[in-house]
C-alpha cells in the first residue's frame, strides 16, 4: 500500500471523484430543495463532498445539517452502539 503505484491509483481516483463533487452537491440541493427544507450554500456542499473524514456517518449527518434537514424523530429504541450521532441528539 505504499508503493508509487498504489499512491498513483488513489490520486487518480480521488481526481475522478472530484470531477462529479459540482453535480452531486448541485443533485443535494435540488433534493433539498424538492423536500422544501432551507438549502446551504453549493461551496459548503462541495466542502463536505471532498472531507475526508475518517466515519461517513459524521459527514453524512453534517450534509443534512446544511441541507437544512430536520433531525428524524426516533421510533424506537436502538442499541446505543448502533445508532448514530444524529439519532442521539
Amino acid at each position: 500500500m505504499t508503493t508509487p503505484e498504489f499512491e498513483e491509483a488513489i490520486r487518480r481516483k480521488r481526481a475522478e471523484l472530484d470531477t462529479e463533487v459540482q453535480a452531486d452537491a448541485e443533485g443535494a440541493l435540488v433534493w433539498a430543495s424538492a423536500a422544501d427544507v432551507q438549502t446551504a450554500q453549493q461551496s459548503r456542499i462541495e466542502e463536505l463532498l471532498r472531507a475526508r473524514e475518517t466515519f461517513v456517518e459524521e459527514l453524512f449527518d453534517a450534509l443534512l445539517d446544511e441541507l437544512g434537514f430536520p433531525e428524524a424523530a426516533q421510533s424506537s429504541p436502538q442499541p446505543q452502539e448502533t445508532t448514530s450521532k444524529r439519532a442521539r441528539r
